[in-house]
């Protein structure tokens, strides 16, 4: 059917709703109800979204417990109050000015907690003083009674430039938090603030300079309206920011704590050296090393000489200072690529990577040490270090046949020492 036919077809029902509709009749097309008209207050559809706001600020509350989202929550249901009683215009009617009047003690305390919330961010102590709350007493008393006394502009005047100046005040000390722990938020809310104050003082200046019977700026009032959702959302995102920064706190603690633990399983208490158990572990990664890169690898197996005397003459607590000066100048002797161990008792374990001759001549350099050592800590003579020296072949792969070599060598080292202390001891006998 083309578009004539279909305006051919539809004739009929068009004179049927003429008639219907015509101008004779009471429902004719010219009474027709046109779409219905609803008149909205600003100010009151502003106080619904205030409220709306302060009810997730509650919420968030409830499940975070910080001090500064509850000062939030009770300054946007002051805002909210403001902005419902500011609603009533500026009738002649008294009742109505008084509510204006207190609308800006209103907004006034709530830039004031707003204010607060700054210095009680991260101090979950922080609550408001009785004494600071005593100040808005004045201020309750002017504009509940400088409405049926004077003028109009006696009460948004200084309103408006009050809260310009706490929420300038708020402003700085939320920049302040910015630069303090560099949160986006912090940024969002102290920006608004900065600009809702400057709108405020322009509202001010406004009033003073315009016919009261004029309407406040509406440019200031639209600005306003978007600075408080931006305040909104710079809030919630710093509770998120807040909560990012105590869980890499907490993560931070907890890695440090593993750390601490894992410290505490690896390493030998009194010495500071690895435990054996660690030992277990570290052999098998190098012996794996070893095979694959071809790194040479040795171990030296060291035991103090005639230790058991040094606590019988000296006591334990001189015994456990020979094992902290034997540990102190092992760890001093090997590169931070090398493992000192505390096999157990007086004897300790190197893993080196290096080859069996360079690994005797590491045993010399300690053994010669020590003996400087001791002799300044006037122990007993014989007191010494016994070493064995053990290296690891390409087909290894018992770790403890190492260890084992390693232990032989030693007993051979302590036996050759002991044999030349008889013969200096028989010498110095025979001199006598």
């Amino acid at each position: 059917m083309g578009p004539v036919q279909a305006i051919t077809a539809a004739a009929p029902l068009l004179e049927v709703l003429q008639a219907d509709f015509g101008q004779g009749g009471g429902t004719g097309l010219d009474t027709f109800p046109g779409p219905l008209r609803v008149v909205t207050n600003p100010s009151q559809f502003a106080a619904l979204g205030a409220g709306v706001l302060a009810c997730l600020l509650l919420l968030l509350f409830i499940y975070r417990r910080r001090s500064y989202i509850l000062y939030w929550t009770c300054s946007w249901t002051l805002l909210a109050g403001s902005l419902l009683l500011a609603s009533y215009g500026f009738e002649n009617d008294p009742t109505a000015r008084v509510l204006v009047g207190f609308s800006q003690v209103l907004s006034i305390a709530a830039a004031m907690v707003v204010l607060l919330s700054a210095s009680t961010f991260r101090h979950p102590d922080g609550a408001l003083s009785p004494k600071l709350l005593l100040t808005l007493l004045p201020l309750v008393i002017w504009f509940g009674l400088a409405p049926l006394a004077l003028s109009m502009r006696s009460v948004l005047v200084p309103g408006y430039l009050i809260s310009s100046g706490m929420l300038g005040l708020g402003a700085v000390a939320f920049l302040n938090l910015l630069r303090k722990y560099r949160m986006m938020g912090a940024a969002l809310v102290g920006v608004s603030l900065l600009v809702l104050a400057a709108s405020h003082a322009w509202i001010a200046i406004s009033i003073v300079r315009m016919p009261f019977s004029k309407e406040l700026p509406l440019g200031a009032l639209t600005l306003n309206a978007m600075l408080y959702l931006v305040e909104a959302l710079g809030m919630h995102l710093l509770v998120a920011e807040d909560m990012t920064y105590e869980l890499r706190v907490a993560n931070r603690q907890l890695s440090a704590a593993q750390a601490e633990l894992h410290a505490l399983a690896v390493t030998d208490e009194l010495t500071g050296c690895y435990n054996r158990r660690h030992f277990q572990q570290i052999i098998i990664r190098e012996l794996k090393r070893h095979h694959r890169y071809g790194i040479p690898l040795s171990l030296l197996f060291i035991d103090i000489d005639r230790f058991k005397e040094v606590n019988d003459q000296h006591g334990h607590d001189t015994g456990d200072q020979v094992l902290q000066l034997v540990a102190h100048l092992l760890i001093g002797q090997v590169r931070d690529i090398d493992y000192v161990f505390r096999w157990g008792g007086d004897e300790f374990v190197i893993l080196v990577s290096c080859n069996r001759e360079h690994a005797r001549r590491k045993a010399s350099e300690i053994k010669a040490e020590f003996t400087r050592l001791t002799a300044q800590m006037g122990l007993p003579s014989g007191v010494a270090l016994s070493v064995g020296c053990g290296e690891a072949s390409g087909d290894l792969n018992d770790p403890f046949a190492l260890v084992q070599a390693a232990d032989e060598e030693m007993y051979r080292d302590k036996l050759e020492s002991r044999s030349v202390d008889h013969a200096t001891e028989g010498r110095e006998g025979a001199v006598v």
